[in-house]
């Protein structure tokens, strides 16, 4: 399953389509995951999203992380399977809160 990981992810959306997605960045791995390393892997993000689009909740959500969404594989073939898209700035109801 790992070596074809993005297209895994997007078939699974495929599959499962969600009312609601929540992207907790609390805290932020930013190196050696998906199993971390050590504490110094880990940043404060202090930030969490809520949407309808899973999509554009990863694409938001890669920008925490300082890696552009277009360079993310598994969202580009969601939005090739019309299952979101990765522009959450488009999105008619997208609003940005500073906590």
């Amino acid at each position: 399953m790992h070596q074809a990981i993005h297209e895994v992810i997007a078939d699974l959306a495929t599959f499962i389509t969600p009312t609601l997605v929540i992207m907790d960045g609390t805290r932020l791995l930013l190196s050696n995951g998906p199993t971390g390393g050590s504490a110094a892997d880990v940043a404060p993000g202090n930030v969490v999203a809520a949407g309808t689009d899973q999509v554009a909740v990863d694409a938001l959500a890669c920008t925490w992380l300082n890696v552009r969404p277009g360079d993310v594989e598994f969202i580009h073939l969601a939005a090739q399977l019309k299952l979101g898209s990765p522009d959450w700035r488009a999105l008619p109801h997208f609003k940005e809160v500073t906590v």
